[in-house]
This record gives C-alpha cells, sequence and structure tokens, in this order.
C-alpha cells in the first residue's frame, strides 16, 4: 500500500508538466506546397543547370521557429531552420514580403537558404556546401501554388 501511495505521489508532481506539454504539441502548424523549380549548380568554375522538377515545401512553425523543408530529387533536397543548436546556426528570414529560414553548419561554414515569396509564392532556395576542397553553390528558384 504504501508502495502504491508513494508511486501516486511521484506521478502527481509530474502530471502538471505532462499535461502542460500537450498545449505546445498542438501550436505546430505543418503547411506543405507543390513547386515547380530549375537552377545551376557551380563547382569551382566549372556549371551545370538543373532540369524542371516538381519538388514539395514544407514549412513547419513551432513557436518561434520555422522549418523549411525542400522535398525532389537528391539535387533539390534541402532544408534550413531558425533553430540554433550546437550543430547549426539558424536564422528566421520571415518578413512582410516572405517566409523563410537561413542555417549554417557551425563546423564546416555550409549555407542553407530557403525563402518562399509571400505574393508571388515563389520558391527561392540557395545553398553552399564546403566538401572537402570544392566549395559546391546551388541556386535554384520558381513558382509554387497553394494546395487545393
Amino acid at each position: 500500500m504504501n508502495q502504491l501511495l508513494f508511486s501516486l505521489h511521484k506521478l502527481r508532481k509530474i502530471l502538471p508538466l505532462v499535461i502542460g506539454f500537450f498545449p505546445v504539441l498542438a501550436q505546430a502548424q505543418n503547411f506543405k506546397m507543390p513547386c515547380e523549380v530549375a537552377g545551376i549548380m557551380k563547382v569551382g568554375s566549372k556549371s551545370s543547370t538543373f532540369r524542371r522538377e516538381a519538388v514539395e515545401v514544407e514549412i513547419l512553425t513551432m513557436g518561434r521557429n520555422i522549418y523549411l523543408k525542400i522535398n525532389g530529387d537528391s539535387e533539390y533536397q534541402m532544408q534550413a531552420s531558425s533553430l540554433v543548436t550546437e550543430e547549426y546556426t539558424g536564422q528566421n528570414l520571415s518578413s512582410a514580403n516572405q517566409i523563410g529560414a537561413k542555417r549554417i553548419h557551425r563546423k564546416t561554414g555550409s549555407e542553407y537558404d530557403i525563402r518562399v515569396e509571400r505574393e508571388s509564392v515563389r520558391l527561392h532556395a540557395k545553398a553552399e556546401i564546403f566538401n572537402a576542397d570544392k566549395k559546391i553553390y546551388l541556386d535554384f528558384e520558381g513558382p509554387c501554388s497553394l494546395p487545393k
């Protein structure tokens, strides 16, 4: 009986924390929209163009942080967020004209920048990736459509 009372007493202390966490989960908003993008990739002095491709942009807001992720073929996949961690420095680039985020890898200096213009619903994404001795620069853009 004492064991049961002790367990209930411990649960009483934790229960408000658990219940208080559920509204935070409910505040996350996820939004997906299709985009048609094309772009270029530069490696050193060489550059090549990407074919026009359909991708999906995921926008997730949680509290004051924004997360943007581009899903598509491997050359188009990219993510950025405003979250600051031990590994990444993030920045919210959202304004009255655009929704966006920038993420910089602290050790390598690789940079990822994703923005969606509010009025024209146009995606702009850039990345500077440092891989061994080479700097790879990706830049692509294209129109998006709001899901129905």
